[in-house]
């Protein structure tokens, strides 16, 4: 077991990207597999304003799914409300009542926290669009720089808290570089309200954060998902007025409180820290999925035609008369393709979270159909802008043909040429078979997509 040096001590720490690199090479060096990992979210030591609430909680377990934590150890009182333990005269409330809201939290992480893609059964995508100064292509240096030489300062800048925050007299050139980088994304609800906060290591950051920021340095900007990928949500061409947002634009902080006392989904206590939506004027209107492939090896098939089931959940906020549509990839009775659809989706005004289930009944294909070789899409079908929160997919696994393919993940890809320019072969090293292989570039594009069914590419 090791721990995983900061990961899950809260949202947002700089320095993100390194933690799930480390987590990787830490993990695919061992050739037993056996590495677990953990953290612990302590909070009780900042003063950060609703660094404790729900939606913080949430976005901590997205972020630490997506890196790979098998454990996120979790301070009682972090859960728990009203104890007796924080406040000696409640003796009126158990000490195991837990928070409602983190209580769904809790189940989400412990629902998709199998690292197995053969035995996992839930797959999620939370919609995410990270500010990473570190980033000079997304923002250039001409535009966004307030000195020749900006760069993050490993040791935490100490403001004079006599000042604002945001005083000329307390940033230095990386925190400014981030203050005009949230401001450029304003009107998305971006927010750099503590920009001395957006330099220095991850613990110091920690300790010393007094307030929430949206733009840092070195994390994560894309989504953070797990067996369910969205496709061009980031793609490199320069052509484009904002690359890291092709097929939908990032959104933040739209959190709104949740004053049904009846309600029991508790949405509006979870969702709003991070989102993505449509730019219909801009021709983003659609977004594409694609689940992972050896997870959807060991789904159970059904019928004669080998189909496939399952249960798509979107999370969207219910506002702006946006109308949507969800499109996947079926079976036709001969076993070819056809785009099947639910009826669409007609938001309403009320500023909350609402999630809508789409049971998938024995008549899914999934097998990259749709628009740019996707499983299933999401599309805009008026001229609003809809929002969403996470997509997450649910199917049954077959027990016996995870019994049968349980060694795979211990198999090494053997890659010849490496590296290559033209071709390259990819075999499994315990000769296990290979159904297809995905290959992705360094900024998250699909560039092979190959159903094999033998050993080797």
């Amino acid at each position: 077991m090791e721990k995983s040096n900061g990961l899950a001590h809260w949202y947002q720490l700089n320095y993100e990207k390194f933690f799930k690199e480390n987590y990787d090479k830490s993990v695919y060096n061992d050739s037993k597999n056996e590495i677990l990992t953990r953290d612990e979210c302590d909070q009780h030591n900042i003063t950060l304003p609703n660094a404790e609430s729900s939606y913080n909680f949430y976005t901590i377990a997205a972020s630490s799914l997506y890196s790979g934590l098998d454990m996120n150890v979790v301070f009682y009182y972090q859960l728990y409300m009203n104890d007796s333990l924080l406040d000696p005269l409640d003796t009126l409330t158990r000490d195991d009542i837990i928070n409602p809201a983190n209580n769904i939290v809790v189940d989400f992480f412990n629902k998709n926290v199998d690292e197995n893609p053969l035995t996992a059964t839930n797959a999620f995508c939370a919609l995410h669009d990270g500010l990473d100064a570190a980033d000079t292509r997304r923002f250039a240096i001409n535009q966004f720089n307030s000195g020749s030489n900006c760069n993050p300062t490993p040791k935490y800048f100490a403001p004079d808290t006599t000042l604002p925050a945001n005083d000329a007299r307390n940033l230095n050139c990386g925190s400014s570089r981030c203050i005009k980088i949230a401001k450029s994304k304003e009107k998305y609800g971006a927010v750099q309200n503590d920009a001395p906060a957006a330099q220095g290591a991850p613990i110091h950051q920690r300790n010393n954060a007094e307030a929430m920021n949206d733009a840092g340095w070195y994390i994560q900007e894309g989504n953070y998902e797990k067996f369910l990928h969205q496709i061009n949500p980031v793609i490199n061409n320069q052509s484009l007025s904002d690359p890291n947002n092709t097929t939908s634009i990032g959104y933040g902080n739209k959190i709104f409180n949740d004053a049904n006392t009846s309600d029991t989904d508790y949405n509006n206590l979870i969702f709003g820290r991070f989102a993505r939506g449509f730019d219909v004027d801009d021709g983003k209107n659609a977004f594409y999925f694609d689940i992972d492939d050896t997870f959807l090896k060991s789904a159970v098939k059904c019928g004669n035609q080998n189909a496939s089931s399952g249960i798509i959940k979107v999370t969207y906020l219910d506002s702006g008369e946006a109308k949507w549509q969800l499109f996947y990839d079926g079976l036709k009775t001969d076993g070819g393709f056809v785009l099947s659809s639910f009826p669409t989706v007609t938001n309403g005004n009320t500023d909350t979270w609402k999630t809508q289930q789409f049971t998938i009944s024995c008549s899914a294909r999934f097998k990259n159909g749709c628009g740019y070789h996707s499983d299933f899409f999401i599309k805009g079908m008026n001229n609003r802008n809809g929002i969403f929160a996470m997509v997450e997919f649910k199917t049954e696994k077959d027990s016996q043909d995870t019994a049968n393919n349980s060694d795979d993940k211990n198999a090494a890809l053997i890659i010849t040429p490496n590296p290559s320019t033209n071709y390259f072969s990819v075999k499994l090293d315990n000769d296990a078979a290979m159904e297809s292989i995905q290959i992705y570039n360094l900024i998250g594009q699909k560039v092979l997509n190959k159903y094999i069914g033998n050993n080797i590419a």
